[in-house]
């Protein structure tokens, strides 16, 4: 595999890539089990999110996702607070676990931003992403995906 294929598939993938790395950052400080909530509460976002009441209200693709961020963060909150933190883990500890979840995270985002909160209208992701994550009937796997790794991945 030559430089060009290799840069021209980053690019295809820099918005999975660029989402990848937020999450597995957020890992990293604050350690998998956060990770593990922030999945639990992308679910929750996701579920307060389409049974809101007021969508016809929302005109905007910004507000839509600023009502899912602040859903989010509300999520990522109280389940913070039910969830005990790794407070004895390094940065570096449990590496794979955080690698699986931090691209199970970013691939319940991607697929949000197809089918659940207009990011792609802001963001046009590479051509491979979208083959992956636009058909509605993948939409379905790919919430089931990071529900699968949580199971075999979750405990120790």
């Amino acid at each position: 595999m030559d430089t060009a294929t290799i840069i021209a598939t980053a690019q295809q993938l820099l918005f999975w890539i660029v989402i990848f790395g937020v999450c597995f950052g957020y890992g990293v400080v604050r350690g998998s089990r956060a990770l593990v909530g922030l999945i639990m509460s992308l679910y929750i976002a996701f579920l307060v999110f389409t049974l809101f009441p007021y969508q016809s209200y929302i005109e905007s693709a910004q507000s839509a996702i600023t009502l899912f961020v602040v859903l989010l963060v509300i999520s990522i909150y109280i389940l913070g607070k039910v969830i005990e933190r790794d407070e004895d883990e390094s940065a570096f500890e449990n590496f794979g676990k955080k690698v699986i979840f931090g691209l199970l995270a970013s691939a319940l985002i991607v697929a949000y931003s197809y089918h659940v909160v207009p990011v792609t209208e802001f963001i046009t992701p590479g051509s491979f992403i979208h083959t992956l994550f636009e058909p509605a009937e993948n939409f379905f796997w790919w919430m089931v995906a990071p529900l699968v790794g949580l199971a075999f991945f979750g405990r120790e």
